[in-house]
Parts: structure tokens; sequence; C-alpha cells
């Protein structure tokens, strides 16, 4: 007959291996589930950047939108005031088509408040842009209160030239490609050429 030992030693050493065994596969998967947790951790940053990036831009385009909508009301406003062919005869008078004209306070309210937006969106190319725009359409202005019409044309050519820098460096920062043949030009750089 065996002796107590003799079967004890092998139990217990399959009993070992047995415990060993479970401990390491223990192990392992505590460790395959810290590098998918891991891994699900970093899916989850890069979708929240995206998602924080896409944000960004949107409000970005929509401040964007608004201030090239003052700018092109005030630029419209000039243009009409400046071309002789935009007024028309009403009871025998001349009448400029521009019966309502540019509302200044409502613009300036509206500058005001996407102002403090440009200044956390825009990049320093585009927040100069801005403000070449504003200080050709203002000198424009001056000259249109003068009644210097071929002064008040040529500033506000330069500020159409100005704008048309001030979207392209909205269309950069926005990330827009124009499609290939497009160039970024002025109206009235292209007049200008021809």
């Amino acid at each position: 007959m065996a002796k107590w030992w003799e079967i004890m030693v092998p139990a217990a050493g399959a009993l070992l291996a047995g415990l060993m065994g479970a401990w390491l596969q223990a192990r392992s998967s505590v460790k395959l589930l810290k590098q998918q947790s891991q891994a699900e951790l970093e899916r989850l940053a890069v979708t929240q950047r995206h998602e924080d990036e896409r944000r960004w831009l949107e409000a970005r385009k929509e401040t964007y939108i608004g201030l090239l909508s003052i700018f092109e009301q005030w630029t419209g406003s000039l243009r009409r005031w400046a071309d002789p062919l935009a007024a028309t005869l009403r009871d025998g008078k001349v009448v400029h088509a521009d019966e309502r004209p540019f509302d200044y306070a409502t613009a300036r309210e509206k500058m005001i408040a996407l102002d403090g937006e440009m200044e956390l969106l825009a990049s320093p190319t585009t927040k100069d842009a801005v403000q070449q725009v504003t200080a050709m359409l203002l000198v424009a202005e001056m000259l249109r209160a003068d009644s210097d019409k071929p002064g008040m044309r040529g500033a506000l050519d330069s500020a159409m030239d100005e704008l048309a820098k001030l979207k392209n460096s909205m269309r950069s920062d926005l990330g827009v490609v124009l499609p290939s043949g497009e160039a970024n030009t002025s109206p009235v750089a292209a007049e200008a050429e021809a």
C-alpha cells in the first residue's frame, strides 16, 4: 500500500500547478482588460477631440457668416450710392435705389458682438483682414459723406480687394479647399487684369 505522502505530494503538486495556472490566467485577463480599456479611452479621446473640432469649426463658420453678411450689406450700400445707374425717377425726382440706407447702429452692434467671437475663434491673419476691410469701408463712408464719388469708388475697390483676402483667410481657417482651377481673387483685381 502507498504511503500517504506518496499520494499527497503529487496531489499537492497538481493543486499547486492548478492554482498557479489560474493565477497566471487571471493575471493575463486583467492585463488584457487594461489594454482594452486603455484602447477604449484613447478611442473616446479621439472621438471627443473630433467632436470639439467640429463644434469649433461650426462656431467659427457661424461667426464668419455673420461678419461677411454685415460686410456684404455695407459694400452693397456703398456700391448702390456710387453707381449712377442705381438711381431711379420717382415722382419726377431722382431717388437712389437704396431706399433703406445701411443701418450703421445695428451693424455696429452686430460687429461688437462678433468682435469677441473673432478674438477667440479667428486666426491672426483673419483678424488683420477684418481690421483692413473695416478700415477701408470706413474710409469709403467718410468719402461718401463728403460726396466724393471717385475717391469713394477707389476706397470701395480697395475694400473689395481686402474683402476677397478676408474670404480667402476665412476659407483657410475653415479648411475649405477650392476646386482646382478656381482662383481666389477679387472681382476688382480680375477687372484690373483684363
